[in-house]
């Protein structure tokens, strides 16, 4: 279940449990229910999360929001013009805290401007290391994806960098204004150097072995973009992906037939193990869990393991598990 655009939270702000039933993977910029102990819906979670280092998630945010119609913000920011500065500091309730550590107030679970900053950051912290199952770095993806899989079982890691700034997007923002985030976003700052001490800690327990399936990981990756920016540039007849790689669990590419096509679809198929080829298209693996420039929360719904992902059956009336979804983050 992807949850990012309005229609989408709209579409999801309640789901009865025979919906509930079919979904092993919730994933979007969303707030669960509770903590403590996670859940959503109803029903308990797994949840994963990566950060982003502060300043450039800001910076990132900013421009994405003003640059994609879908989301909630991006008629309000651009009517009004909206600065950078402005969205740091603005009091609007829309805005208010979104550049004001904005990760720490999700992450605690507490969104109220009279609430000690010290005791949020705390809640925070106390939420990344007892809640979730993998604490992420977005900095060192590799890494984290590979923790995750261990964690849940994920098997097709490959995934293309999508949804990347064009180049000079950025370029508005001053040092001066940087600066001015800093100031305002220490309990951000400070979070995420958390958050870099809990990740760093779990890699070095998976031990020498985890490094190797990194090596093993990045090589076939690389193989992997190769192909994929093969694929883009030479293929006759290439549509790209009608939805964003967020969306699906497979980036679906409709092209027409062509020897080159048959020779890439082969080479794929010697080195990840898993594209299929049929006579009008091919399906390449990908990475099911979202990953942006904002702060991201997946939630695995809970189950019997680790590697199968399940929901149980409900133990109450159908009408009981029903849930509001919180757009907070969104």
């Amino acid at each position: 279940l992807s949850v990012y655009t309005r229609e989408d939270y709209q579409r999801c702000r309640m789901l009865d449990a025979a919906e509930l039933e079919h979904i092993r993977l919730i994933e979007g910029h969303l707030q669960p229910e509770s903590f403590e102990p996670p859940s959503l819906y109803g029903r308990p979670l797994r949840m994963f999360t990566l950060l982003r280092e502060p300043l450039d998630r800001l910076v990132s945010e900013y421009v994405f929001q003003k640059s994609w119609p879908e989301n909630h913000l991006y008629a309000y920011l651009n009517e009004n013009g909206i600065s950078f500065r402005e969205y740091l500091t603005s009091d609007v309730p829309l805005l208010k805290f979104r550049g004001k550590n904005f990760v720490s107030h999700c992450l605690a679970g507490v969104f109220a401007q009279d609430r000690d900053m010290g005791e949020v950051l705390a809640l925070a912290k106390k939420h990344l290391e007892e809640c979730f199952c993998v604490v992420g770095i977005q900095e060192r993806f590799d890494e984290s994806l590979l923790l995750l899989a261990g964690e849940i079982g994920l098997q097709k890691l490959c995934y293309e960098r999508r949804n990347m700034l064009r180049p000079g997007a950025t370029s508005g923002v001053s040092a001066e204004d940087r600066a001015l985030a800093a100031s305002l976003n220490s309990a951000d700052l400070e979070l995420y150097a958390f958050a870099r001490g809990l990740f760093e800690r779990r890699v070095e327990a998976a031990g020498p072995a985890f490094a190797a399936r990194l090596r093993e990981f990045r090589f076939l990756n690389e193989k992997y973009q190769k192909i994929c920016a093969a694929l883009d540039d030479r293929l006759p007849g290439f549509m790209p992906a009608a939805c964003p790689l967020r969306n699906s669990s497979h980036s679906t590419r409709s092209m027409a037939p062509s020897p080159f096509l048959s020779m890439t679809t082969k080479a794929l198929s010697f080195i990840l193990g898993n594209a299929a080829w049929n006579s009008s298209r091919t399906t390449l693996p990908s990475l099911f869990v979202s990953i942006s420039s904002n702060l991201s929360l997946g939630a695995a719904l809970a189950g019997s393991s680790a590697a199968r992902v399940r929901v149980g059956r409900a133990s109450r009336p159908a009408s009981a598990n029903r849930a509001n979804i919180c757009q907070k983050t969104g």
